[in-house]
């Protein structure tokens, strides 16, 4: 199957599958792009598509229609299951949190393609208040530079990969991967888990690292994993990378954000 051919033109401002419209001219369809006629072709050679009925180097209509059926899907429903929100940490043992699950959420509104600051969401949905950029993705992911765009305002961001989407779904099965799909979507900013991350690590305790030889040690490890003449410290090849209090490592082992002093303040209050 050829995955460019146009699946959806738009019929009365409504984003309409081929299928459902007579051939030719009487289809009454425009591009979801750049708005010109749209002719259905629906011969018994190739696959039924639409095209533009005269000459046109309109190269985003595939992408704008999908965007068109995924805001409709949305409109639709009203809801739509969000991806759990994890806090992570750079190092390799160190625990991942979950601060919010998998679940569906209702929407109070949503809106395409409004310019916010420096950029376009595909969608801006309204969710408990609190807006949230919806960007779809059919031929290109959002790029370090979105994300940093997006990360800069503070608004929360997922995005729907439906690039291995056939293009020839029809408007229930597209409904089902924008709505009900998950493992579709990822987070590409989330206010909850940034504050969360922020208040983790204001939490932790910067030590510095020591050469003793061909090793790099910091001092008054809190699990007194190794002790010298009564210090306790750490190796942090050996403890501190495979330490679930061991957060963030510095460039080249430099320092270690430790946690661990929290557990030893609980278990001495027990």
């Amino acid at each position: 199957m050829d995955t460019q051919l146009l699946k959806y033109g738009l019929r009365n401002d409504q984003p309409t599958h081929i299928s459902e419209v007579p051939s030719g001219l009487k289809c009454n369809c425009k591009c979801p792009h750049c708005g010109s006629p749209l002719v259905a072709r629906k011969g018994m050679q190739r696959e039924h598509h639409f095209a533009h009925h005269g000459p046109s180097s309109c190269k985003h209509a595939i992408e704008t229609a999908l965007h068109l059926v995924a805001k409709q899907a949305l409109e639709k429903s009203s809801v739509i299951k969000l991806p759990a929100v994890l806090v992570t940490f750079s190092t390799y043992y160190a625990a991942t949190i979950q601060i919010a699950p998998e679940s569906m959420y209702q929407i109070d509104s949503i809106r395409l393609e409004k310019r916010v600051g420096d950029i376009v969401p595909d969608l801006i949905a309204t969710i408990q208040n609190r807006e949230l950029f919806i960007e779809i993705f059919v031929t290109h992911q959002v790029d370090e530079k979105k994300r940093n765009k997006i990360t800069k305002l503070g608004i929360s961001a997922i995005e729907i990969d439906l690039s291995n989407a056939p293009r020839d779904l029809d408007f229930d099965s597209v409904s089902e991967l924008v709505v009900n799909g998950i493992k579709n979507k990822r987070w590409i900013y989330n206010v909850k888990k940034e504050k969360e991350y922020k208040k983790i690590m204001s939490q932790t305790i910067r030590k510095h690292s020591i050469t003793r030889g061909l090793a790099s040690h910091v001092d008054l490890c809190p699990k007194s994993i190794r002790v010298w003449q009564g210090q306790p410290y750490a190796n942090i090849i050996d403890d501190c990378l495979y330490c679930e209090h061991c957060l963030n490592m510095g460039y080249n082992m430099s320092y270690v954000d430790c946690n661990g002093h929290l557990e030893k303040q609980t278990n001495s209050e027990l």
